[in-house]
């Protein structure tokens, strides 16, 4: 195999799993928003899986911290990293593909990933995620920020996701 067709498939994997990762992710912020309609509206939920991984990386990359300081920065960091995974495969999507729909979920995904990068960073030397998430850590009331930082987020996952659905559909509806 030449080095160009073995390029190709390393892409094209990198580009399939990442964006089914994002699909994950994408479905556990749906869970999210469908537990704050129907209730759960003074914390955030997440699912076992996203507590495991909260956990688990607060665990890995924070072990001298206190266990709730761990837990926020883990939630930080998970996010943070699936916003790069998910920015990543759209970026590798543009290997096969240019078209303005890539760019906007590119761009907007960009966004949403330096959102969270602010939101880590400020946690971990802040001590208070601050973003537009968040409004710039301004004081509201515990159901004003969580609703605000669900919904905010929930959109911001929504309109690449949807992009990129869009994109995939054209692909397979002209072959």
């Amino acid at each position: 195999m030449n080095k160009k067709r073995l390029l190709f498939w390393i892409i094209l994997v990198i580009t399939v799993l990442f964006l089914s990762f994002q699909v994950i992710h994408f479905i556990e912020h749906t869970v999210q928003v469908t537990a704050w309609i129907f209730g759960s509206q003074e914390k955030p939920y997440m699912t076992p899986l996203g507590m495991l991984g909260m956990n688990e990386l607060g665990i890995l990359f924070y072990p001298n911290e206190e266990p709730v300081r761990q837990s926020k920065l883990g939630f930080e960091l998970l996010h943070l990293f699936g916003n790069a995974i998910f920015l990543l495969g759209i970026f590798s999507l543009l290997y096969f593909i240019r078209n303005k729909k890539i760019i906007w979920a590119l761009l907007i995904q960009a966004f949403h990933f330096y959102e969270h990068l602010s939101l880590t960073m400020s946690m971990l030397f802040v001590i208070k995620p601050i973003g537009f998430s968040t409004l710039f850590g301004m004081a509201m009331g515990q159901w004003a920020s969580v609703a605000y930082r669900i919904w905010w987020h929930f959109f911001f996952n929504l309109i690449p996701s949807v992009l990129i659905a869009l994109i995939i559909y054209e692909i397979y509806k002209n072959r």
